[in-house]
């Protein structure tokens, strides 16, 4: 009787180990965590691989995934500029703000021609 209990201990306590082994690596959430997307179909070969600027620091680069031309960057809650690092175009950067829970912020990335000083540029511009 005492070595089935004691066994059933070990059992528990080995489990409670992995679990928060588990927990752990996954981040230390399970929950959602707000993420930015940046969709760039419209013009695939132009902005794969650019570099994705979140609040001044680089959170990544433009990668397909699959057939799907939109990639993700997990942020904090609050708000945020974006902007994309392009060797020949300028772009506009953007404020975003990401919500508790997990809420998903969905920029498009085109280019359009701005008009600054009686002048027009060709700009990258991320819309909702």
């Amino acid at each position: 009787m005492f070595l089935n209990l004691f066994r059933i201990r070990i059992g528990v306590m080995i489990t409670g180990i992995l679990l928060a082994g588990m927990y752990f690596a996954g981040g230390g959430s399970f929950g959602n965590k707000p993420v930015i997307q940046i969709e760039f179909g419209m013009w695939p070969e132009e902005f794969e691989g650019c570099e994705v600027m979140i609040d001044d620091e680089v959170a990544g680069t433009l990668r397909r995934f699959g057939n799907a031309f939109r990639t993700g960057f997990e942020v904090k809650d609050g708000k945020h500029t974006v902007k994309l690092v392009h060797p020949e175009l300028p772009s506009e950067p953007v404020t975003v703000t990401s919500g508790a829970g997990g809420r998903t912020v969905l920029l498009i990335a085109d280019v359009h021609d701005v008009y600054r000083d009686g002048r027009s540029e060709t700009t990258i511009v991320l819309s909702r």
